[in-house]
């Protein structure tokens, strides 16, 4: 298994590098192409991850939440490269435990500095 931003031969991702230089500094600035464009990564985003939606019957919902996190750490390491300096992609989720108890992961993508 692999840590947030941390590829599975312990190296960190391209993201996570990205992310940690945007702590520095001032973001650059963002015009009304870039919002929109923040806009339809973050559709994209939410369709990718809601279209597997569906935990197979063999799995528990711990191992499909899981499943999810990964799937969203990779969609941040394709997504993240594409952002002005200064912004960063992050894709928040409950806990298993609070997703279990409604049946459905839930989260939440966030694109700001």
């Amino acid at each position: 298994m692999r840590k947030l931003g941390i590829g599975k031969d312990g190296k960190k991702t391209d993201a996570k590098k990205i992310k940690e230089e945007n702590k520095k500094g001032e973001p650059e600035k963002l015009d009304q192409k870039d919002i929109s464009e923040h806009g339809k990564i973050a559709t994209a985003i939410v369709s990718q991850l809601e279209k597997t939606s569906e935990k197979s019957d063999d799995e528990s919902f711990s191992e499909f939440h899981k499943k999810k996190k990964i799937e969203a750490d990779k969609l941040v390491d394709k997504y993240q490269p594409t952002l002005k300096k200064g912004i960063n992609l992050d894709i928040k989720f409950e806990s298993p435990k609070t997703d279990d108890k409604d049946g459905d992961v839930d989260f939440e993508v966030v694109i700001a500095p």
